[in-house]
Order: C-alpha cells, then structure tokens, then sequence
C-alpha cells in the first residue's frame, strides 16, 4: 500500500493478532519470512514488533525503518478525537488473574473444610467479593465465615502474584495511549490486590485514577465505578471507552452511559 512521500504503509501480524499499522522508509527492505522465523528483532529502531510460529509460503520483502504510527486489535479501533478518556476494568482485561484469584479463595476456603471448583468459579469472575459469597452460599446451603475466608483469601493471594500475566492485547492498548488521554482503572477489587496486580506486570504508571470496590457504594453492574473513575480524570462520561470482559463490567458501563468493548470478543484465557 502506498503511503506517499518515499514511504509505504503496511499492516504486520504478531501471535497477539494486533494490527501494527506503520509507516516505513523506502530505503531500505527486510525479509519478513526471516524476520517472522524470530530473525528480526532488530526490525526498526523505535519499536520491534517480535513474531513468532507464524508460517509463510514465500518470502516476502518489505521496506525496513519502522515508525510506528498506531495500534490497533482487529475490531478494537480507537481513533483519536472520538473518545477523551479509557477505562479498564483489571481483572480479566488487563491482568489474567483468574487463576490466582482461585487458588487464594482454594486455600481460603480448605481451612473451613469448603472447596471451589473452577468451573463453578470461571463463569462468576465479574461479582463482587459479596456478590460471589452469596452465590457460594447458595450453592453450599449454609453461611460461611466470610470475615475470615476474606483475611485469609487476601494473604494467599498476595503471596501468589507471580501467577500474574497480563493479557497483551489490552495492555498494548494502554501503553500505546498513555500519556494521550486519561485512563482509569475501575474494578470491584480491592485496592491492595489491584494495585499489587498492575505492580507485578508493570502497568500500574500507566494509570491516572484506580477506582475500587471500597471507593463506591455499589460494585458492577451498577455505573458506580465507572462514573467515579470519569469524575476523577475529569471526563464526561459519555466520552469514555470501557474495557471489560464481564456482562457485570459491560453493563455498568453501558449504565454510566459509557461505550463499552467486550475483550472476550479478542482474547479467550487458556484454561
């Protein structure tokens, strides 16, 4: 495609399935089958692109001298000047915390003589702590001793962080529009655990505003969070984006009158 002025613009793939569209000096070429064969992470100087198990017939030549101008996820486009401020929800979206978030109600819950099982819990991750307690409830047919279930569940997930990983396709979207517009992180997690989360994987400076479950009266699905995290960046709330991979987060956001993507369309956990 031709991009005018000597340059040529041009749409390269990685495993994440994000659309680097950039712009490249004519002078320049590169062997995409090798550079695809993790060969080129020197392609470009501002920013390597790393691909990897991607399989060509042919070899194909591009031009070298890579800017990158934007960054988009297939259907997930951003166009500048349309929206004022992003917010992300963590849990699921920026952060793949499930797992972690299991294990530490597991080990909560086996000094009570209570299990979990993860197809049970899966499906529930967008409740509140209270939310989901009140499902278990149900579900066990008597009350549990949630205070200490709590204390419990907040040390063994402190001490599992290292199972956190975040989901590249959302967190490229952040790093790519921080410091562009304001972004906010609102969650129905608590503070301490959200913060620790966006700590371990290096996101938390990226973010303007974090918004947890004790900041507000209501959690998800209620627009509580969101309305707070617009209020905080100083955004109308009909100019915001939402990201979220609950029907909980979805329809809080669509409350608070905010545009909401649903990432599950684009990134599916291995479980």
């Amino acid at each position: 495609m031709d991009g005018g002025a000597g340059k040529t613009s041009c749409v390269v793939f990685d495993t994440n399935s994000l659309f680097r569209f950039v712009e490249l000096n004519a002078a320049d070429s590169v062997n995409l089958a090798n550079f695809c064969n993790g060969k080129g992470d020197g392609f470009g100087r501002r920013h390597s692109i790393a691909i990897q198990d991607i399989k060509l017939s042919h070899n194909t030549m591009i031009p070298a001298g890579v800017e990158v101008r934007r960054i988009v996820h297939m259907a997930i486009s951003l166009d500048e000047g349309t929206f004022a401020g992003l917010i992300f929800d963590c849990d699921g979206t920026l952060v793949d915390t499930a797992p972690a978030h299991l294990a530490a109600l597991q080990e909560a819950l086996k000094a009570h003589g209570l299990r979990m099982e993860g197809d049970w819990y899966y499906p529930r991750v967008g409740l509140t702590p209270d939310a989901l307690m009140d499902a278990y409830e149900s579900l066990i047919g008597r009350q549990a001793p949630r205070a200490d279930i709590y204390a419990r569940y907040n040390v063994a997930f402190q001490t599992g962080l290292e199972r956190m990983q975040e989901i590249p396709i959302i967190a490229e979207i952040a790093r790519t529009w921080h410091g562009r517009v304001p972004m906010a992180v609102a969650t129905n997690g608590h503070r301490a655990n959200v913060e620790a989360t966006l700590a371990i994987t290096n996101l938390l400076p990226l973010f303007d505003v974090i918004v947890a479950a004790e900041d507000v009266e209501r959690g998800k699905p209620a627009p509580d969070v969101f309305l707070e995290a617009a209020r905080r960046m100083k955004v109308a709330a009909t100019e915001c984006v939402v990201f979220e991979d609950s029907d909980e987060g979805l329809a809080g956001a669509g409350a608070a009158g905010m545009r909401g993507i649903d990432i599950r369309k684009y990134y599916v956990p291995q479980r």
